[in-house]
Parts: C-alpha cells; sequence; structure tokens
C-alpha cells in the first residue's frame, strides 16, 4: 500500500499541491474522489501523469541506485540509512519527472547530483530533518522541496520553480 501511497501523493503534488493543508490523509482522500468524478475528462492527462512518474523513478534509479532509493545518506557512516524514506523520494519525483530537470539530470549525471545530495544531506540538518519527522506538515514539505530544489538548481545549472510558502500554504506559479 506504501507504492500506492506514493503514486497518489506524486500525483496530487502534479495538480493539487497548493491544496495541501499538512494533513495528508483527507488530502489524498480528497484528490481520489476529485478524479473518479472527472475520470472521463481527466484520464488521458492522469495517464500521462503515470508516464512521468515512471519515468522519474527510472531516472532516480539512473542516479542513485536501486539500492539506495529514497534513503539518506549518512556523512558519519559513508553510506545510505538502510531505512527507505518515501518523503524523500516524493521529493526526488517531484523534480526529476519535469522534462527539463530530467533531460538536464540525464546529461548531469550521477557524478554531479548524488554527491549534491550527500553534500545536503551532510550539511544541512533542516533538510534530513524535513524528512524525518513531521514529514507531512507543510514547513517540512516546503523545506525539502525547496532545499533539494535549491541545491539541483545549482548543479544542474538551469533555472526552474521552487514551489513557494506563502500563508502556510505551497504556491507553484510552474505549476503542472
Amino acid at each position: 500500500m506504501r507504492d500506492n501511497q506514493l503514486i497518489l501523493k506524486y500525483i496530487a503534488f502534479q495538480y493539487l499541491l497548493p491544496e495541501y493543508r499538512g494533513n495528508l490523509k483527507p488530502f489524498l482522500d480528497e484528490t481520489c474522489k476529485r478524479f473518479n468524478k472527472t475520470w472521463d475528462k481527466d484520464q488521458d492527462n492522469i495517464e500521462e501523469t503515470m508516464q512521468k512518474f515512471e519515468e522519474a523513478v527510472k531516472l532516480t534509479i539512473e542516479v542513485f541506485g536501486k539500492d539506495n532509493f529514497g534513503r539518506i545518506w549518512l556523512n558519519d557512516k559513508n553510506k545510505y540509512e538502510r531505512k527507505r524514506n518515501l518523503s524523500l523520494l516524493d521529493t526526488m519525483l517531484f523534480y526529476f519527472s519535469d522534462a527539463v530537470i530530467g533531460e538536464r539530470v540525464q546529461e548531469v549525471g550521477k557524478v554531479k547530483i548524488e554527491p549534491a545530495f550527500k553534500t545536503l544531506c551532510s550539511s544541512s540538518t533542516d533538510f534530513t530533518e524535513s524528512v524525518k519527522s513531521s514529514t507531512n506538515t507543510i514547513p517540512n514539505t516546503h523545506r525539502r522541496l525547496a532545499l533539494w530544489g535549491d541545491a539541483l538548481r545549482k548543479v544542474l545549472e538551469i533555472d526552474f520553480q521552487i514551489p513557494e510558502l506563502i500563508d502556510n500554504r505551497l504556491v507553484f506559479s510552474g505549476f503542472r
């Protein structure tokens, strides 16, 4: 069921991020209700979004390897944490599913992306805390999206939209 939750959260963030209020279960329930009602109209868009999800998963595996999928880098032990982290994974997928970002990630490759991630994990307690505790709160969701987005911008050397936190809402003007 965690896989289903990951996919549903991905779809919800792609379409309804500004409506997220920090309570994941009702947000995902409402997403299901909304798309069940509009399935005939939205089916093609949702299927396209699912294709982007699959491509982002493949790209994440290319960059971080299958064994490190959604794991936090532990600097003091020079390895990845054993436990998979879905909040971290959904952060990666949020960005890697964007066509421009995905293309640039493939160009830059693991050689630059993975070290940027390791540096972020080892230098930012704000980032690591945002993927470890109270992960569904608005501030932590914003924090991990903003910090990883900023690190990714620098290493990819391209500009792209990062969600902003305004009045305890995630605002994304580059909304998909």
